[in-house]
């Protein structure tokens, strides 16, 4: 099985490793190659993490190193729909 970043997911990313290498860019590039192989661990674990229900959408939730993995399993592959600090008012931001 493979994955796919969704838009929100890519923003997320994008933000995440802004924010970390503003203080260490190569703590930054880590957390990528990191949160990339948690993805990688999901595909190929899709059943990994727990399940919550948002209104009438079913969300996979997998936390890795102090975030959250938010994501989808569809029949070719996963969507991973958000990446979020977990210290973040997460139930506000996943809908």
């Amino acid at each position: 099985m493979a994955y796919r970043l969704r838009p929100l997911a890519e923003r997320d990313i994008y933000q995440i490793m802004s924010y970390i290498g503003r203080r260490n860019p190569h703590a930054a590039l880590r957390w990528q190659v990191d949160i990339y192989a948690a993805f990688d661990f999901l595909a190929s674990m899709p059943g990994a993490g727990s399940y919550r229900q948002s209104g009438q959408v079913k969300v996979s939730l997998f936390p890795k190193d102090g975030y959250l993995i938010f994501y989808q399993v569809n029949e070719a592959n996963i969507d991973i729909l958000r990446v979020l600090h977990a210290a973040r008012d997460w139930p506000k931001l996943v809908r």
